[in-house]
């Protein structure tokens, strides 16, 4: 043993790693020196099917006992339990990055799931795979996921009302012959929260063919973002009128747009094309990156004269808009407010900064 702890720690590391974590752990009893070795694993694997816990009441105090002011009667809690607070325990005394983690559970222990929070992992479904019945909201932030994936696990999950999805390139990997754009909310029947990237949009395909409407109407729809909507695009735009035509209850919309700063002429946005948006419910408006491009301001003209009830519209300049421009902006839409109609007699203009 004296051999193997002369070692360099960062073979300690590996040769600890090839061990399930509960072994690692057990190296603690071997000397004073090797008490931690094992809190500094750069990759930690947790199988629910193998991963067997040991706690009974009347034990020493956990760090997460401390932290949470209160003991934990594990002897009453089940196995997936025991494993959820056994890895907290870990990630607690944990030193040093975290280069992997792997958590595999059985698909039968999440049955009663209803939220589901990833950041910076992989995803994947099993083949056999039928569903979180009760998962109600989802928020995947720089997830590893396909869009037949994506698309699966959205028509598994009939209960989903919150949807946010932080997915940018390269962690999106798209399949020939998957699933068309529109498809994503034609899984969501319920939806009622829902951000997303035109980027995302795109990997799934068939961008071009934009529908003039939706096989389902998106009722109870009342928060939607978008990101990355590029405003001289006329499929960007198409895309953005489809979503707000078939959410007849929308109450706030969130535009990030992500055209060039220098305005281009490639599309010309026309009002009349749109003159079957009605938008009875939506109270609030916000789109960031604003250039004061003719596109931007004829939306904003749009949806100021298609809003009965528009309370409150924000307008966040590009980051590159000089004072002098923002100010410019402001002039403008608010002489626009002027002299083109408003639906709303109670809406608020703000364009900050």
């Amino acid at each position: 043993m004296d051999r193997l702890g002369n070692l360099p720690s960062s073979i300690i590391e590996s040769i600890l790693c090839l061990v399930p974590i509960q072994e690692a752990a057990r190296t603690s009893i071997l000397s004073r020196e090797w008490m931690y070795r094992w809190t500094k694993i750069p990759n930690l694997v947790f199988e629910e099917d193998t991963f067997q816990v040991s706690t009974v009441d009347g034990a020493e105090s956990s760090i997460l006992d401390q932290i949470l002011k209160q003991p934990i009667k594990r002897r009453t809690m089940d196995k997936k339990s025991k494993l959820i607070y056994a890895i907290c325990q870990v990630l607690l005394i944990h030193d040093g990055p975290i280069n992997e983690f792997t958590l595999s559970l059985a698909h039968s222990t999440l049955v009663t799931l209803t939220d589901l929070h990833l950041i910076r992992c992989g995803f994947h479904l099993p083949p056999t795979f039928n569903g979180f019945r009760s998962l109600t909201s989802l928020y995947l932030e720089e997830v590893i996921i396909s869009t037949r994936t994506l698309q699966h696990l959205f028509s598994n999950c009939p209960l989903l009302k919150t949807v946010i999805l932080d997915i940018r390139n390269p962690c999106i990997s798209g399949s020939i012959g998957g699933p068309t754009s529109s498809a994503i909310f034609e899984c969501l029947p319920v939806i009622e929260t829902f951000s997303i990237s035109f980027h995302l949009i795109r990997a799934f395909g068939a961008i071009d063919k934009v529908p003039r409407e939706l096989s389902i109407t998106l009722i109870h729809l009342k928060y939607l973002r978008l990101d990355g909507v590029y405003f001289n695009n006329k499929t960007h735009l198409s895309i953005l009128a489809l979503l707000i035509i078939s959410s007849l209850n929308l109450e706030k919309l969130k535009v990030f747009d992500n055209s060039k700063f220098e305005i281009s002429k490639r599309y010309c946005f026309r009002v009349e094309d749109y003159s079957d948006i009605m938008l009875e419910r939506l109270n609030e408006l916000e789109i960031t990156s604003f250039i004061n491009a003719k596109n931007q301001l004829d939306f904003v003209r749009l949806i100021l004269a298609r809003s009965l009830v528009l309370k409150k519209v924000r307008i966040f300049p590009h980051s590159k808009i000089s004072m002098k421009e923002k100010s410019k902006i402001k002039l403008q839409i608010l002489r626009d407010s002027v002299i083109y109609p408003c639906a709303s007699p109670e809406v608020q203009i703000i364009v900050v900064g």
